[in-house]
């Protein structure tokens, strides 16, 4: 679904003001990044875009985000990275173990104290 256009892609996510486009930082993707890995995701061809919010009242301040142009001129949709997670989840005693050493964190914190080791 590719159907954005540059005035809507180079505006902030965040504060929705246009961003700065920086051009020695716009670079052409292959099929393959410099490792020989395939790139996932991206049209090969592509022109990858870097803009910047440049608002300081913004919380992306000097932030970049990423404006993929494709070889038909067309600008896809940002991604969201909505994906199921890829890592196992911690197991009980684990789970357990953290938790009470973020508790001793969190209690020496608050009374001004110092963390035993």
């Amino acid at each position: 679904m590719a159907n954005a256009t540059w005035s809507d892609a180079i505006q902030c996510p965040k504060c929705g003001l246009t961003g700065e486009h920086m051009p020695k930082e716009s670079r052409q993707v292959g099929t393959r990044d410099s490792s020989g890995n395939r790139i996932h995701g991206v049209t090969p061809g592509a022109k990858l875009h870097k803009i910047y919010c440049r608002n300081s009242r913004c919380s992306w301040f000097n932030t970049n985000w990423t404006v993929q142009v494709n070889p038909d001129n067309s600008i896809p949709e940002p991604d969201e990275h909505r994906r199921p997670r890829q890592y196992a989840a911690p197991d009980a005693a684990l789970a357990e173990q953290m938790r009470l050493r973020f508790d001793a964190i969190e209690a020496a914190t608050r009374e001004g104290g110092e963390i035993r080791r």
